[in-house]
């Protein structure tokens, strides 16, 4: 979970504590636990074709925000209607069912974690974003096909090239690999096995 971890890192969790009427260290504790399911749920999404594609065409909405990864982003600036809808496509029906896990998993209130998700999922989306797209290209809004995904593709598993003849990574590769790869244990693995089934439920 180094990747995610970074990212957690490097939010202002004081102002998005604040943001939420919060404590600090119980906001953490929250964003700890919704991070990790909002890209595992992304993960489980991306192995349907359909899933996989839609994804895609959303980060490329998503691309180009790097001022969301910035640890002076004000949480009051996110669109978090956008953020809504992102974790309804993520999680679908099962969307309240996950709150309820997830406030159960980080020990916050379930009212915490649905003011948190809307704020966490753009800058999830953006992130991810920057890591399908290339670090070279964070400022570029152009369609995913401009996109030098080059370096991004050498380092991700199953790698796939597009029309353009530029290589792509797989979305589901680069995903698990962001959550750790394969073998999480500890606390991840036990965060996403208890999601079970209600990850991948989003809509395609």
């Amino acid at each position: 979970m180094s990747g995610l971890n970074s990212l957690i890192d490097s939010l202002p969790i004081d102002r998005i504590a604040a943001q939420v009427g919060a404590e600090p260290a119980q906001a953490r504790s929250a964003i700890e636990s919704i991070l990790p399911s909002l890209v595992g749920g992304l993960q489980a999404n991306a192995q349907d074709p359909q899933g996989a594609a839609s994804l895609q065409q959303a980060l490329g909405q998503h691309a180009g925000r790097a001022q969301l990864l910035s640890g002076d982003v004000d949480p009051a600036q996110i669109d978090t209607e956008d953020g809504a809808k992102i974790a309804h496509h993520i999680f679908g029906s099962n969307e309240g069912a996950v709150n309820e896990k997830l406030a159960a998993a980080s020990g916050a209130d379930k009212g915490l974690i649905e003011k948190l998700i809307p704020v966490l999922a753009p800058i999830a989306m953006a992130w991810i974003a920057s890591k399908f797209f290339g670090s070279k290209n964070h400022d570029r809004t152009e369609e995913p096909a401009e996109f030098d995904r080059s370096a991004e593709a050498s380092v991700v598993p199953g790698s796939t090239g597009d029309d353009t003849g530029v290589t792509q990574p797989d979305l589901g590769g680069l995903l698990g690999g962001l959550l750790g790869g394969g073998g999480q244990g500890g606390g991840l693995g036990d965060l996403l096995g208890g999601l079970g089934g209600l990850l991948g439920g989003g809509r395609r």
